[in-house]
């Protein structure tokens, strides 16, 4: 966390990835270990996992239980369509891709052990395609200058 990174330890198809934080977020993630996982699960604790269920005994919080939070918060929010960690995971690939990711990085990033699961799993549009085309093609840059 102090270099704006996490280490994800069996993750999505326990996968194990690095992957970057902003400054917010770490920040948000520094008050939650210092303010509540440090209460739930004091130090020296064998409980490895880093969120916990607020229900006692504090275990590992389950991936259902953040589907219900990930739903719940959705239509909070007013989103029409249905809403699970696997669109939120889909939508960030996809911008970042669409905001010129390097799609070998978005590949670690989700933790892909192939480049094509990442090319089918990121959808980018024709006119997506296009523009980045004609902005990075080197015979478009010659026509430009």
């Amino acid at each position: 966390m102090n270099n704006g990174f996490l280490r994800v330890t069996q993750g999505k198809c326990a996968k194990d990835r690095v992957v970057p934080l902003g400054q917010s977020a770490c920040e948000a993630l520094r008050a939650y270990i210092q303010k509540v996982r440090q209460q739930w699960a004091p130090v020296p604790s064998t409980q490895k996992a880093l969120w916990l269920a607020s229900s006692y005994p504090h275990g590992p919080l389950k991936s259902q239980a953040i589907e219900v939070m990930v739903k719940r918060y959705g239509r909070v929010a007013g989103l029409e369509k249905r809403l699970t960690p696997h669109v939120w995971r889909h939508t960030c690939a996809t911008h970042l891709v669409a905001s010129g990711a390097n799609i070998a990085c978005v590949q670690r990033l989700l933790g892909h052990s192939s480049l094509r699961t990442t090319q089918i799993y990121v959808r980018t549009s024709i006119p997506e395609i296009k523009a980045m085309h004609n902005q990075v093609h080197p015979r478009n840059q010659e026509h430009s200058t």
